[in-house]
Formats: structure tokens, C-alpha cells, sequence
């Protein structure tokens, strides 16, 4: 049976059950009706869920367990206007692709007619199992379905703001390695380092690393500091190109003055002193 995060929120709370025959989160009663035997044939997973990775292992489970124990809990489901008799699942995949595998036909249902974009986004967000970019993604959705902003996302989710943040900042990541991530459930303050790399490069072999599970939080922090090691060294090369081409200027200048052979004014004189003091300074701090 799926784990849920204890969690109470302003939001959630509007969802709750207010039924104790179901458990699910997120129900009123004014907002289902009866359950019905619904054809499994019948029924298709939203394509908008957040939730994309479903575990072989946990789904055979879970399919023993109806099995022996019967479907204590129906699935809830939405008209799908593009197929008749068709249903789009709103909560319950798993419970659904369990009964898929033991060759039911049909399968108790409830038709459910409030928010169902919330409510489909909120029952996965409670899951325990759910990756750090499974629950980002969902974030977004609620965020952009609800029209909230990050703080009134974390007020209404119970969560802090800083989390919202950085889990809206990960998907700035490439989707191809965000996809990868969600099935290895690659952890949120690793990603987080990752995305804060500005340095292409420095960013790829990360995110190399992280697939290959040798990217831990400090490696990813020591990763950021080696890279800034570099930059540092390459300032320095850069000041020591910048005083050559200066003293080669300077040497440049010194020899047109001589070759004109005039008479220098005070000013010039005292300039040149100047320069010979300041280099005399440089080699006898050297020791040259």
C-alpha cells in the first residue's frame, strides 16, 4: 500500500475526505458519485500526471495484495469526452495497472467532478515514494494551474518556501537528464548543486557522475570548488599576459626616448626615476 506524507495544509484540508470509506486525499462528499464496475479496458491514465515511474516490483505487490485482500479502496475517474464510455483515472493508477495484471475485466470506480487537476497533482505530491523531480514537476503544475506564487505555493502545501524554490530551480536542468534522474530519484540537494553550476562543462560531467550514483551533496559542492580553483588560476595567467605586454611597452617607449637623444625635461626625468624605483622595489621584494 503507497505511503503518505503527514502534512497538514490549508489547501490539502480543502481536499480532504469527508467520507471514511475512502481514503483517499482530497475528496468531498458533494463531489463524487456512487461506485461503479468500470471495464479496465475502459480507463487510461491522465497524460498529464506528474508521476511517470511506476516500480514493476511494487506494482506486483500491491497485486498479490488485492489478490488475496480484494480492492478495498475504488479508483476515481473523469469522462474522457474523446472516447465514449472512456474514463481518464484521476487517483489510483497503481491500483489500476495491479488489477490490469491479474486479468480483471473490471474494476470498482467512483466518478469524481471537483478539481481533478489539483486533486491528481496533490494525491502524488503526498506520496512518500515520489522522486525529488516527480515532485517538482507537480509543484509547477499546481503553481501554474492555481496561479500561485512560490510563496503561497509553500503556504498552501505546508512546505518551506526555500523547498518550492529549489525545486522550481531543477528543472531549469536539461529534460533528458531530468528524466534519468526521476527513475534513479537522484536526491533534491544534489540536483540543486548541479543546477547551480554555471559552467557548462563543469555541469555535464556532474550530471555524468550523479547517473553513475558517485555525485553525493559534497562532491557536488567539491566539484564547484575545484572549477572555481581553475578560474583562479587562469585570472592569474591572465594578469601575467596583461604585465608582459605592459613591460614590453614600457621597455618599447624607454628605447624611442633614447634613440631621439634630446634633452628630457624635469618632469620626464622625475618619471623615470619613478619607474626605476618602482622596479627596483619589484626585483628586491623578488629577490632578483
Amino acid at each position: 500500500m503507497a505511503k503518505f506524507k503527514s502534512r497538514t495544509s490549508p489547501f490539502l484540508d480543502r481536499q480532504a475526505a469527508a467520507t471514511k470509506t475512502l481514503a483517499t486525499p482530497f475528496l468531498r462528499e458533494s463531489q463524487f458519485k456512487h461506485t461503479f464496475e468500470a471495464a479496465v479496458t475502459d480507463i487510461q491514465p491522465d497524460p498529464q500526471q506528474s508521476r511517470k515511474i511506476f516500480e514493476d516490483d511494487e506494482i506486483v505487490e500491491l497485486a498479490r495484495s488485492i489478490d488475496s485482500r480484494g480492492l478495498l479502496q475504488p479508483i476515481l475517474v473523469r469522462q474522457d469526452n474523446s472516447r465514449p464510455n472512456g474514463w481518464i483515472i484521476v487517483a489510483g493508477e497503481r491500483r489500476w495497472r495491479a488489477v490490469s495484471t491479474l486479468g480483471w475485466e473490471h474494476i470498482p470506480a467512483i466518478e469524481y467532478e471537483g478539481d481533478y487537476v489539483s486533486a491528481n497533482l496533490v494525491e502524488n505530491l503526498l506520496r512518500e515514494d515520489l522522486s525529488p523531480v516527480e515532485e517538482a514537476q507537480g509543484v509547477q503544475k499546481l503553481l501554474s494551474y492555481n496561479g500561485w506564487s512560490q510563496s503561497e505555493a509553500g503556504r498552501q502545501l505546508c512546505i518551506p518556501q526555500s523547498r518550492v524554490n529549489k525545486l522550481i530551480h531543477i528543472l531549469d536542468l536539461p529534460e533528458n537528464f531530468l528524466a534519468k534522474a526521476a527513475e534513479k530519484k537522484i536526491p533534491l540537494n544534489t540536483l540543486v548543486a548541479i543546477s547551480r553550476e554555471s559552467q557548462p562543462q563543469v555541469r555535464e560531467e556532474m550530471m555524468a557522475k550523479a547517473l553513475e550514483g558517485g555525485l553525493t551533496v559534497l562532491a557536488a559542492h567539491a566539484a564547484r570548488t575545484e572549477k572555481k580553483t581553475r578560474n583562479q588560476v587562469s585570472d592569474e595567467e591572465k594578469f601575467s599576459k596583461s604585465y608582459v605586454n605592459t613591460a614590453q611597452k614600457f621597455i618599447k617607449n624607454i628605447s624611442i626616448i633614447k634613440e631621439r637623444s634630446r634633452r628630457l625635461t624635469d618632469e620626464e626625468i622625475a618619471l623615470l626615476h619613478q619607474s626605476m624605483n618602482a622596479i627596483n622595489d619589484i626585483l628586491a621584494e623578488v629577490g632578483k
